[in-house]
């Protein structure tokens, strides 16, 4: 089993748990729409200097461990940063690959006025009004076949758009941007890491940002290291999405910086 469906397989199970625990009629009548506007925030990004930032705080991950000890004490700290360089915040929340937590986002939202987007694997509505519940702007949803089909893909960008959110939707591939895009996609996330693999390539946005209809926000995600290879993303995606680089970093301000060249 590769991890993508192991990460799956755990999925099912933690939202079962959850919906007997809090089910959705219990709150989702008390949801109200976002109203930070995440796709606003990125929008002609790849016509700047620099595309914007999606930075992210992470616990962990399967391919590098515990990335950040003590990070929740840092959110302050790390928020404060963020606020000067991004213009949106991920906050990954899968509890069991990454250790993270659904009620950080509640956490960093209060520190910040910038859209949050809550990465998880999202295979099951609850999850979308769960998300808002917790204070997410934006949700990400993998145009992968290992965690929707492309009728539930749509459904679930329907779902988000009703709760005023943005669908970030990841591809990996050209036959998933045509999935993205038959869905109502208007965030296309390009994944320069192979979820099945865990193997990281820039060369994958570069292949595949020209495919991708130019009315569409485009965000690259994953391996960024160096300023030059930010700068290698100008007219190709409105915004990059950079986690592990911030989070293994001694001075996040520093690293932030030296990537932005501010």
């Amino acid at each position: 089993m590769n991890i993508l469906n192991a990460i799956v397989a755990n999925k099912k199970k933690e939202i079962a748990k959850r919906k007997k625990m809090r089910p959705l009629a219990s709150f989702v009548k008390t949801l109200g729409a976002s109203d930070r506007n995440f796709h606003r925030a990125l929008k002609k990004g790849r016509n700047d200097a620099n595309p914007r930032l999606i930075a992210e705080i992470k616990n962990a991950s399967p391919s590098e461990g515990i990335l950040r000890p003590c990070l929740e004490t840092d959110f302050p700290e790390i928020v404060a940063v963020y606020n000067r360089y991004a213009s949106a915040i991920s906050v990954v929340t899968d509890e069991r690959f990454f250790q993270g937590h659904l009620e950080w986002i509640k956490k960093i939202r209060a520190l910040t006025n910038l859209p949050i987007l809550c990465k998880d694997f999202i295979i099951d509505e609850y999850q979308i009004y769960e998300a808002r519940n917790y204070g997410a702007d934006s949700i990400l949803l993998i145009a992968s076949p290992h965690c929707v089909d492309e009728k539930k893909l749509t459904e679930f960008v329907k779902i988000a758009g009703s709760l005023g959110m943005s669908s970030l939707v990841e591809i990996h591939n050209e036959k998933e941007i045509k999935t993205a895009l038959n869905a109502g996609a208007e965030i296309i996330g390009i994944n320069n890491r192979n979820l099945e693999t865990f193997d990281v390539s820039l060369e994958i946005t570069l292949a595949l940002a020209p495919l991708v209809p130019p009315e569409c926000v485009i965000v690259s995600e994953s391996g960024f290291k160096t300023s030059e290879e930010i700068k290698k993303m100008h007219g190709l995606a409105d915004a990059v999405l950079i986690g592990t680089t911030f989070m293994k970093a001694k001075n996040i301000a520093s690293a932030c910086a030296k990537l932005f060249h501010c």
